[in-house]
């Protein structure tokens, strides 16, 4: 009997090309990760959500939003808390937290996507998008940025984990925490900003095993 992840491969071969292909692409480069694959599409509402995103996203930022879920779940396997944590929320964050390319794909796309998850009733994940970009965004960055005056800063570990994980992720590739910093300059972020996704990077790292 063939699992969720293998039927949807099997029934989104013709409509969802680009994305069986990143699936079976990134199986045949890593083997192992066919087991989370697997994993997370057996997951409540995560074939429902996929087919959203799918709907309304380009096909980049749904394999983008596929890895990110995926490196969360793995991630989150390897900290000691993580019998306390939600994993529902942590692998469905992972897959929405950039809904809000839908409409923009400015740095206002993580208030964007928090309003349409609103819209859909998924509330923790509304603050997973709302807060993913970096390490967060501070009041006072808000003002800078024109957006709606708020601070929109990762609380909740589910929140601080898909941060950190998006960070981690260029595309659909992992990468190491040297990389985002240097990504980060190269765009010519603050200090501030840098310091920021260290100190989360840092405060998640000293919590695995």
């Amino acid at each position: 009997m063939k699992n969720c992840f293998e039927k949807y491969i099997e029934s989104n071969k013709e409509s969802n090309a680009e994305i069986v292909s990143f699936l079976i692409k990134s199986i045949s480069e890593n083997p192992e990760i066919k087991e989370t694959y697997v994993f997370i599409f057996e997951q409540p509402d995560f074939i429902k959500y996929l087919n959203i995103l799918s709907k309304n996203c380009p096909d980049n930022v749904v394999c983008h939003c596929i890895a990110v879920s995926a490196y969360a779940y793995d991630f989150t396997k390897t900290l000691k808390c993580s019998h306390n944590l939600d994993l529902d929320i942590i692998i469905l964050g992972g897959l929405l937290h950039d809904i809000g390319r839908c409409k923009s794909h400015d740095i206002n796309h993580g208030i964007i996507g928090a309003g349409i998850l609103k819209d859909m009733g998924l509330l923790k994940i509304a603050n997973i998008a709302e807060t993913h970009i970096g390490a967060g965004i501070t009041l006072e960055e808000s003002k800078l940025l024109n957006l709606p005056l708020k601070n929109y800063i990762p609380v909740t570990l589910e929140e601080k984990i898909i941060a950190n994980v998006d960070n981690l992720i260029f595309g659909t590739k992992r990468v190491s925490i040297d990389e985002v910093v240097l990504k980060f300059k190269k765009r010519e972020c603050s200090e501030d900003v840098i310091k920021r996704i260290l100190k989360l990077y840092n405060e998640l790292d000293n919590l695995r095993i």
